[in-house]
């Protein structure tokens, strides 16, 4: 069903009229696995329509007449690079039409295991974007990657996206919205060579990643494999391919439209690529990485007691994954069978409980770290 086929590591569902929710409710969110939906399935989306260009490119434009309020200040973006001020978990600043304040992360610097952030008016950073690519990609603040920002909270009545059927269990969400509390609905937008470092998000829940427009490369680890990058101290590294030895993840490209779903407890590093997307505002002949949507943790309860069910379901099957480096540490558990076809290191069984992505809990983990993809 839904034109399923493997592109990469993972597959790929093409038609969205084919592919309902209990095709993915058993063939990917209780057994655990990722995979990738076509643009099909996000082919209304109100972002897809305004915030790209016709030819494929952010409109930075549109952008700033509908969130960035007045014109960039002295084109400069955003103020001197000293001027960082932490952000609050409780908002990307007001609620106003226009006026949008995002959080902003450094992607050349680090603070523990996450790069630092500074809020700025969403006005200033497209004008550091488009000056950044006026530079050839050297613009002296770096690389400066919006995420975590809050768009649907601050903008309720901006209609982006819609919540595809598959995705629509969203206890975690629902639960926050009713509480008045911070939901777990991001939206993402960086140049060509931003990042998300290695993590695995908070509350060990299902998630979902929809692309607007760009291209983005993302290092998944099924849960159990991370523990073969941890240093002689029990820590996870900030840049998985800077470990040694290094597992191979499962990687997968996605483009413009694509929807990524990452199951609970798999790790991740995410990279905007460069595509043919090539932003406008002054830009030259470079490629950017483009907006991403990322509204947060599917299925978010199931986090309490699905990790559990669904390694139950994972023993006798195997995923396709690359082998791990000789002499590695397994991943505790037992094997896994495989609808791909052949052994793989085994993801960890129901005894551990399951990591998490987007958000997500589990047992015997490492403290999860906020969500940051």
């Amino acid at each position: 069903m839904g034109g399923r086929r493997t592109r990469g590591a993972v597959d790929f569902i093409a038609e969205a009229g084919t592919f309902g929710y209990w095709d993915f409710f058993r063939g990917y969110l209780l057994p655990n696995l990722p995979c990738l939906f076509s643009a099909d399935f996000t082919e209304g989306w109100g972002s897809r329509r305004r915030w790209v260009t016709a030819d494929g490119r952010p409109d930075f434009d549109y952008l700033l007449r509908r969130f960035g309020g007045s014109p960039p200040r002295g084109g400069g973006g955003g103020g001197r690079r000293g001027s960082r001020v932490p952000i609050p978990r409780s908002g990307d600043g007001p609620a106003v039409a226009g006026d949008a304040v995002v959080p902003v992360a450094d992607c050349d610097a680090r603070e523990f295991d996450a790069n630092p952030k500074e809020r700025m008016p969403l006005r200033d950073y497209l004008a550091y974007w488009t000056e950044h690519i006026r530079r050839g990609y050297a613009s002296p603040r770096g690389c400066l990657y919006l995420k975590d920002w809050h768009m649907t909270r601050s903008f309720p009545r901006h209609e982006a996206y819609t919540t595809p059927v598959h995705f629509s269990s969203d206890w975690l969400n629902e639960y926050c919205d009713a509480r008045g509390a911070d939901d777990y609905r991001f939206v993402y937008m960086g140049p060509r060579g931003s990042w998300t470092p290695f993590h695995a998000d908070v509350f060990r829940s299902f998630s979902w990643s929809a692309n607007v427009c760009g291209r983005k490369r993302w290092l998944l680890f099924p849960p159990g494999r991370e523990d073969l990058l941890r240093d002689g101290h029990g820590r996870l590294p900030f840049d998985a391919t800077a470990a040694a030895p290094a597992p191979p993840p499962l990687e997968v490209i996605q483009e413009a439209g694509e929807v990524v779903f990452v199951p609970s407890g798999w790790h991740h590093q995410v990279y905007n690529l460069v595509g043919a997307v090539r932003p406008g505002g002054g830009g030259g002949g470079a490629g950017a990485g483009g907006a991403r949507l990322e509204p947060g943790p599917s299925a978010g309860r199931h986090h309490l007691h699905q990790p559990q069910l669904g390694q139950r379901r994972q023993r006798g099957r195997r995923v396709e994954l690359p082998a791990g480096p000789a002499g590695g540490r397994p991943a505790r558990g037992g094997p896994v069978a495989g609808r791909h076809g052949r052994l793989a290191s085994p993801l960890p069984g129901a005894a551990d409980g399951a990591g998490g992505r987007g958000a997500g809990t589990g047992a015997r983990r490492p403290r999860p770290s906020p969500s940051r993809s």
